[in-house]
């Protein structure tokens, strides 16, 4: 056997043990990917951001390190937008005195913001906060517009800019914990 031949049947290993490894983060978004699709009232807004966040997580999960390590937190984040957009599908508007209101656009943009902080909370602790922040943050904007992409422009939108709202934690240092007496 020759060394390239050699070479090219290691590389091919390591990456069949990454795919591997990387099942537990395809499965969750496999999950949220069907649960979308059930509860969209059109499934072909779907198709896209389903797409889209496939292929992210096997790209990130596969690939490793820092961004690696954003995929399964950053797909749990990602619950949260997703499942205020499919209950502010189901909850409809509210009505006051001054008129009634749709309640997607606010709940989309909402659990955004939460993920959005939570992540960047999270991203703060990593070795390299931007790349957790940035990765973990496409995951989080992909998984939340599977449900926010059915409320229209508006729902992405402001989900959007709740996660990068976030952004500022990464600028705040990290305290440590000292041990006084």
């Amino acid at each position: 056997m020759n060394h390239s031949h050699l070479k090219s049947r290691a590389r091919w290993a390591f990456l069949r043990g990454r795919v591997l490894a990387a099942r537990a983060e395809l499965g969750l978004a496999s999950v949220l990917v069907v649960a979308a699709f059930g509860f969209a009232d059109e499934a072909s807004v779907v198709f896209l951001p389903a797409a889209l966040l496939l292929g992210l997580t096997a790209a990130l999960a596969v690939y490793g390190r820092v961004a690696g390590r954003a995929v399964l937190p950053a797909l749990l984040l990602g619950v949260i937008p997703l499942a205020c957009s499919l209950s502010a599908q189901h909850l409809g508007h509210v009505c006051t005195a001054g008129g009634c209101m749709s309640l997607c656009v606010p709940l989309c943009s909402s659990g955004g913001l939460v993920a959005g902080l939570l992540l960047g909370r999270q991203s703060r602790h990593s070795a390299r906060p931007l790349v957790a922040w940035l990765s973990g943050g496409a995951l989080v904007v992909a998984a939340g517009a599977l449900g926010c992409v059915c409320v229209g422009a508006g729902g992405v939108v402001g989900m959007s800019l709740g996660v990068l709202s976030s952004a500022g934690l990464l600028a705040w240092p990290v305290r440590s914990v000292s041990s006084a007496v």
